[in-house]
């Protein structure tokens, strides 16, 4: 649905991401995400209340994502946000959900090693070596090692 408003959040994640499979083989992946902003209260800092959102990631993003999060994990997440509201034991609920676009590790506490992804239809989908034996000047192939040196910015 278009006119959905584009968000960008940051926050931790709630669990694992699940990765699941439609019908018609489409992945999604899914996850909860937490957001807790911090407030001064006089001359001290404390929690506020923690808002969650629930996030799904398709196709190839979905199996990525499905591999790399982890609860706990610190990420910055882009995405349509839409509000649903439904009925539980009679009382009206609302969600807030992300269709995310992009979705990566938030490297103020963490470091990350990205490793490009190339997956076919029935191939083995168990992670692989980022780099394995060689040298290359493309960061991004699967030979040879690469140090920060050898990624462009």
């Amino acid at each position: 649905m278009a006119g959905e408003p584009l968000v960008t959040i940051c926050g931790s994640a709630g669990g694992d991401a699940e990765l699941k499979f439609l019908p018609s083989g489409a992945a999604v992946c899914e996850w909860s995400l937490a957001v807790t902003p911090r407030v001064k209260v006089g001359e001290t800092w404390q929690d506020a209340e923690t808002v969650w959102y629930r996030c799904a990631a398709w196709r190839q993003l979905g199996e990525s994502a499905a591999e790399s999060i982890t609860k706990g994990m610190r990420l910055l997440v882009h995405g349509r946000l839409k509000v649903r509201t439904y009925e539980h034991q009679g009382q009206t609920r609302t969600s807030l959900e992300i269709d995310v676009e992009h979705v990566g590790a938030e490297m103020r506490y963490a470091s990350v090693t990205a490793r490009r992804v190339e997956r076919h239809p029935g191939e083995d989908r168990s992670p692989q070596p980022a780099f394995s034996g060689g040298t290359s000047s493309d960061p991004w192939a699967n030979t040879g090692t690469a140090d920060e040196s050898e990624i462009p910015l």
